[in-house]
């Protein structure tokens, strides 16, 4: 039984776009459907078991972004975290959206989130992801765990302003 899964999605991530309507309906834009699609074709390449991860679930997801010339003046702030468009929330939406089914049953499995948008050079732009399963083995390192995946992400960012 897998009870964790770890994948990198090679390119630009993209949030999930909203509805669009017209003639009378709703419907999602096409570029939810080819993004999640490409997220969904990495996962499978990558898939290390044939069955969805059931019970409640942990999610740990780093995007790394393209940095937009404005912030790569020689003066500019090395500060290593993408603190520009697009929203981190609409981000983490199309990711797990695009893995139901796939990865997890549902998405609502998922009670414990941590995730941050960094800067990346242009060809290396990626989303890294770990999902896995909270049970009574882990669950009183899941409590600290919190800590331990901010301390990882202070030091990638440390890391990435060298």
């Amino acid at each position: 039984m897998i009870d964790r899964f770890d994948i990198v999605i090679h390119g630009k991530p993209h949030p999930k776009q909203r509805p669009r309507f017209g003639g009378g309906r709703a419907y999602s834009p096409k570029s939810n459907t080819e993004n999640a699609k490409d997220i969904q074709a990495q996962f499978m390449v990558q898939r290390t078991g044939n069955e969805p991860l059931t019970g409640a679930l942990y999610a740990r997801i780093s995007y790394y972004m393209p940095k937009p010339k404005s912030k790569c003046r020689v003066n500019s702030n090395p500060f290593p975290y993408a603190d520009t468009k697009p929203d981190l929330d609409n981000m983490l939406k199309q990711t797990l959206d695009s893995l139901n089914g796939l990865m997890f049953i549902d998405d609502s499995q998922i009670v414990s989130v941590v995730t941050n948008k960094m800067w990346a050079s242009p060809d290396d732009e990626r989303t890294v992801i770990t999902i896995g399963r909270i049970c009574e083995d882990n669950y009183d390192d899941m409590k600290q765990g919190a800590i331990y995946m901010i301390d990882d992400i202070c030091a990638e960012a440390q890391y990435a302003s060298v």
